[in-house]
């Protein structure tokens, strides 16, 4: 919740991210039980059925494996979709995957920015870009994907392959502006 105040252009404040944090932790033990259940399906479950070594075996277990990628994928949205969208709780992983295979080219991308982003984390012993930035990362993400759809909501005659997307971004430009890397590193000396 605090990231999407963030992208939304708001700012962060202790006392909200309490609040945040007192709000919604079920959503993330839901998402941490999910997990964890994704974790036994790949450790224990999927092996298990590859050491059958017949076709059903090797079926069941292309088809967890298979899931499993498909659920990682999609679980990219889970936050942001639990903040963006008016959805219950159970509903989230559905829209989650609804998402993914409406944006298939473009959530493989936000995967490998995640993966970019945790890597760098890693080395910077998760000091810089960090969880949070990840977290940023998909609720950003997410939020330009809302404006297609709101898009194509107010126009249903409109080619989805064809989405003005500078038109849908001209406010976000504006609202950014534009900044030199010295800026953006050291704004305080603009």
């Amino acid at each position: 919740r605090s990231m999407k105040q963030l992208a939304d252009y708001g700012s962060l404040d202790l006392r909200n991210a309490a609040r945040s944090l007192k709000e919604e932790w079920r959503s993330g033990l839901a998402f941490g039980g999910v997990m964890y259940l994704q974790l036994l399906i790949l450790v224990i479950v999927m092996p298990w059925y590859f050491q059958r070594e017949t076709l059903w075996g090797v079926g069941i277990g292309a088809f967890l494996f298979w899931a499993s990628v498909m659920w990682l994928a999609a679980s990219q949205y889970y936050f942001p979709a639990r903040h963006r969208l008016t959805v219950t709780l159970l509903r989230v992983p559905q829209k989650c995957v609804l998402l993914l295979l409406d944006n298939t080219a473009f959530t493989i991308l936000l995967a490998l920015g995640t993966v970019v982003l945790s890597l760098i984390s890693v080395f910077t012993v998760f000091m810089f870009p960090g969880v949070a930035t990840v977290m940023l990362w998909h609720q950003v993400a997410l939020k330009f994907r809302l404006y297609k759809y709101d898009y194509l909501e107010s126009h249903p005659n409109a080619r989805r392959n064809q989405i003005p997307w500078k038109a849908l971004l001209a406010e976000d430009d504006e609202r950014v502006g534009t900044r030199t890397l010295r800026q953006l590193i050291f704004p305080w000396k603009s």
